[in-house]
């Protein structure tokens, strides 16, 4: 773990830990480094979440399919980012999502043994969990900004509630990261209507796009 050491304190999960405390610490959540491929299957649906991973290197998608085949990309995980952490701190949790590698990349798995970490190093142990509940809070305040998204009648008010609420983030003028399929799978919605909708608000003077640079010029209007 020492190559990531550095990596790890800069993350919110360890912020406030002591620098020479985290591998120790890590150590009595059961650290284990796993390098994968791109297109590789990190967790699957129905799995049981005995751990939770960090990206250390590369990018996955989180994916929530259906029995037809359809799937829809619940978030993109970048370096430093965790998954599935809700579901192993529950304990006995199956999946109800996959997490599949977009890139080369690591990841690291731990156990959230509280126990364990007490024992190993008390002080950082209180402040790596409580490190935890703040980011499991933040990820539910996001989740219910999706459901206000998915909850819009049309592909047009679902793209609009999801690009207002990047806009209030980040100004008028922001970058998506996700492509225009992974987008159109976040929103769940037909790629090619999205689209469609896209070119709609540029000939409006509702937005400008350039690639994955957004310009939401008229917010309030097309509605």
């Amino acid at each position: 773990m020492k190559p990531y050491k550095e990596f790890l304190a800069q993350l919110p999960l360890f912020g406030g830990v002591d620098q020479d405390k985290i591998e120790p610490l890590i150590k009595a959540l059961g650290a284990q480094t796993n390098r994968f491929v791109k297109d590789e299957t990190l967790l699957w649906a129905g799995a049981e979440a005995e751990r939770f991973g960090i990206i250390l290197e590369g990018c996955a998608q989180v994916l929530r399919e259906g029995e037809a085949g359809d799937r829809a990309v619940v978030t993109q995980l970048e370096a430093g980012e965790l998954f599935a952490e809700v579901y192993a701190c529950v304990g006995k949790s199956r999946l109800p999502v996959s997490v599949r590698a977009l890139s080369d990349g690591a990841v690291l798995w731990l156990r959230p043994d509280a126990e364990n970490a007490a024992a190993a190093a008390p002080g950082e142990a209180a402040k790596f969990f409580g490190n935890l509940a703040a980011i499991l809070a933040q990820k539910n305040l996001l989740l219910g900004r999706r459901i206000g998204h998915l909850t819009k009648r049309t592909t047009r008010e679902k793209l609009l509630s999801y690009l207002k609420e990047q806009a209030q983030v980040e100004g008028k003028a922001f970058t998506v990261a996700l492509t225009r399929q992974q987008l159109a799978d976040h929103l769940c919605v037909e790629r090619s209507a999205m689209c469609a909708v896209l070119s709609k608000l540029r000939q409006e003077g509702v937005l400008e796009v350039q690639g994955k640079n957004f310009l939401l010029k008229c917010p309030d209007e097309g509605q």
